[in-house]
């Protein structure tokens, strides 16, 4: 192992396969500990295990980005695929940095699937950054000779590039350790593709003008990357209100500006209603896409909301089908500032979720934390804050039985479930009821390649 101090006070080290091997390791670490913004879409904390919406979003768009940048005139569009993220996924739990056999990538839609591995000691890291950091490889790749720079890596930058890798899947784990990198903890990051790249002595794409070379199942031209209406990139439809109407804008779900039915199905694709304020009070129409998400494997195509055959659905739940917003407005501090609805409901409670304007920005962390076996009180304490407070003042008999009604129904998860009677039941004995209050350098590893 060679080790190398650079002015910069970061090492690299390097392993080294014979080419026979056809695998190049790169671990590089930092003594920094600069720490991005969490609220930030792309941040990945160390509970992480998979990636929001948003996330997918930003790796399949950061994919895209860097595809369309090459005279190429074959490059596919990708989309995010199901069957690839579980695969990554599942590589990622193991926590083990080293590349999966062949056999554990031969999967039911792909014979093989492509590799790229990303890891980081880091605390925490913004995804964003991962596809721009493979895609640097370009500097080491030679087109015309089909080759890497000499004692250079460029597998990764490859099969980001590889023109008939149209799907992608990716899976993220914090691992302590990360096996295989010493006694380090941090991030492992896998990314499938499908149909595999990095094969034989094929060139990653065809030199051209854009989609001058499209193959017949992907005939179609979007932004210069050749794309089939069987794989039409599906488009969320928060994020596509937030196209529209600005980053703070989201999907309308009261069902009054959809004639008073749920906004799904062919609703969602005759016209679908964004908010154009932060104080959710104004709504309006904006046009409606083909591609975009109206129903559990349903995407809208010319005004109809029909089965999508590419697998590439937001949620697994009609009640959830578009997950969380990007973030929520937190005035319980009187701060008024942005965050993701994880860290809300971590910093509150999930009590929060009563409020349907909070299930509404926070569904899918909502549905999380939803007990469906206590009907009466599905997330708990309403105010947890006011009500220990109340239950420290004045004991769990005045706050659950003498008080009035409504603070025993706010206060559900301390007093518990109300009788068919609706009385709250006295305690002998008084219990405070407290449910508890609740640099990084990267690592990458190299696809299989003859370069």
């Amino acid at each position: 192992m060679a080790r190398q101090k650079l002015p910069s006070m970061t090492y690299v080290m390097t392993y080294v396969v014979t080419p026979a091997a056809l695998l190049t390791l790169l671990v590089v670490c930092c003594t920094a500990d600069v720490v991005p913004e969490e609220a930030q879409p792309g941040w990945i904390s160390n509970t992480a295990t998979g990636f929001t919406q948003a996330q997918k979003k930003i790796l399949v768009d950061g994919h895209n980005h860097f595809r369309g940048l090459a005279a190429a005139g074959n490059m596919e569009r990708m989309i995010w695929d199901e069957e690839l993220e579980a695969t990554a996924q599942a590589a990622a739990d193991k926590c083990l940095l080293r590349h999966t056999s062949r056999s554990f990538r031969r999967l039911e839609n792909f014979h093989y699937a492509g590799e790229n591995i990303h890891a980081t000691t880091a605390k925490g890291f913004l995804v964003d950054g991962t596809v721009p950091d493979w895609w640097s490889e370009i500097k080491n790749f030679n087109l015309t000779t089909n080759k890497c720079t000499k004692g250079k890596q460029c597998g990764h930058y490859t099969q980001v590039m590889w023109a008939s890798s149209y799907a992608v899947g990716c899976g993220v784990r914090f691992c302590d350790p990360i096996i295989g990198w010493g006694t380090n903890s941090g991030f492992i990051l896998f990314c499938m593709y499908g149909p595999g790249g990095n094969i034989g002595r094929r060139k990653p794409f065809i030199p051209g003008p854009p989609c001058s070379n499209c193959p017949p199942e992907a005939p179609y031209c979007e932004e210069g990357l050749c794309a089939s209406k069987a794989v039409l990139p599906l488009l969320d439809p928060n994020m596509h209100c937030q196209d529209q109407r600005g980053n703070h804008s989201f999907l309308c779900l009261n069902p009054f500006f959809y004639h008073n039915m749920k906004p799904t199905g062919d609703v969602v694709c005759e016209a679908i209603y964004c908010s154009v304020s932060e104080s959710r009070d104004r709504c309006e129409p904006v046009e409606v896409k083909d591609g975009l998400a109206c129903g559990v494997g349903k995407m809208c195509r010319e005004g109809r909301c029909q089965f999508d055959n590419s697998g590439a659905t937001l949620n697994k739940t009609a009640d959830c089908l578009f997950g969380d917003q990007w973030e929520v407005l937190d005035w319980h501090e009187g701060a008024g500032r942005k965050i993701p609805c994880e860290i809300y409901l971590n910093h509150h409670g999930s009590g929060v979720c009563s409020s349907e304007g909070v299930r509404q920005l926070c569904c899918q962390s909502c549905a999380e934390q939803r007990e469906d076996n206590n009907p009466d009180c599905p997330y708990g304490d309403e105010h947890r804050k006011w009500c220990h407070e109340m239950l420290d003042h004045h004991g769990r008999d005045w706050l659950c039985s003498f008080a009035p009604p409504a603070y025993a129904k706010t206060c559900c998860g301390t007093c518990g479930t109300k009788h068919e009677n609706h009385v709250i039941p006295k305690h002998d004995s008084h219990d405070d009821g407290h449910r508890g209050d609740d640099d990084d350098d990267d690592v990458h590893d190299e696809e299989e390649d003859d370069h």
